[in-house]
């Protein structure tokens, strides 16, 4: 039996490590996936502290359906889809991006 050729074996770990980090969501722009939710509820008053936010889902590849909220210090917390305060701060988030882009529509 004859052993497979090198540039063979480099293809197939190369087509195997593509559907492993597939299947993480480790292919997506913002983040890697919410592997778990905060125990800790994040206060509405603390959207100042948030820059961005992210809906994550199986649309992603993630296995867990998330608002996922990054900190102005570069941390990521994950909260579940429902969680009425994520769901306030990404408003207060959406209004705050509205308004940006249209005061620098008037410059």
């Amino acid at each position: 039996m004859a052993l497979p050729s090198l540039p063979s074996i480099c293809l197939l770990a190369l087509a195997a490590a593509l559907c492993v980090f597939q299947a993480e969501g480790r292919l997506n722009t913002m983040q890697d996936c919410c592997s778990r939710f905060s125990n800790k509820s994040l206060p509405v008053n603390a959207a100042h502290r948030i820059q961005s936010y992210e809906n994550q889902g199986p649309h992603m590849g993630c296995t867990l359906q998330a608002i996922a909220l990054l900190t102005k210090n570069g941390r990521w917390l994950c909260f579940r889809s429902d969680d009425a305060n994520a769901l306030q701060i990404v408003k207060i988030l959406n209004a705050r991006r509205n308004r940006k882009q249209q005061n620098s529509r008037r410059v």
